[in-house]
């Protein structure tokens, strides 16, 4: 047996000795993430179960192993998830078009300066279109 894996075991044997609440079992939970996976990004994420479902249970008083939902219902519930998720989505790509679009136009007024002053604003439109190509 490994040092990983009689890690595992004995933090295993500690978690079933211990109330789930303690700040002891839950830095044993954290540490039985990270030997089983050692990958951060999805340890980030099985944590983040791990306090939802926690957040849930206090807030609502019930888990996903409940039997008053029909199918129709969690299949709603899941559909109401995945809008909000594609409305954050849409919220952070325009967040960084906003940034990416807002460098250029600083990099723009940089370049130009004191000449732009003297178009009109379709003919610094066209420069900046040019320009902005020319970025790319």
């Amino acid at each position: 047996m490994s040092n990983a894996q009689h890690a595992i075991r004995v933090a295993r044997e500690h978690l079933a000795t211990t109330r789930q609440d303690s700040d002891s079992s839950l830095i044993i939970r954290m540490l039985l993430v990270k030997l089983e996976c050692p990958d951060p990004n999805v340890m980030a994420v099985v944590e983040g179960h791990r306090t939802r479902a926690a957040v849930g249970m206090e807030k609502y008083h019930v888990d996903t192993a409940r039997k008053d939902l029909t199918e129709l219902e969690w299949l709603r519930h899941l559909q109401e998830e995945l809008m909000d998720a594609a409305v954050y989505a849409q919220r952070l790509i325009e967040d960084r078009q906003y940034l990416e679009h807002s460098a250029t136009i600083e990099a723009f007024l940089d370049a130009h300066d004191m000449d732009l002053y003297d178009l009109k604003p379709r003919q610094v439109l066209e420069k900046f279109i040019e320009f902005a190509k020319r970025r790319k």
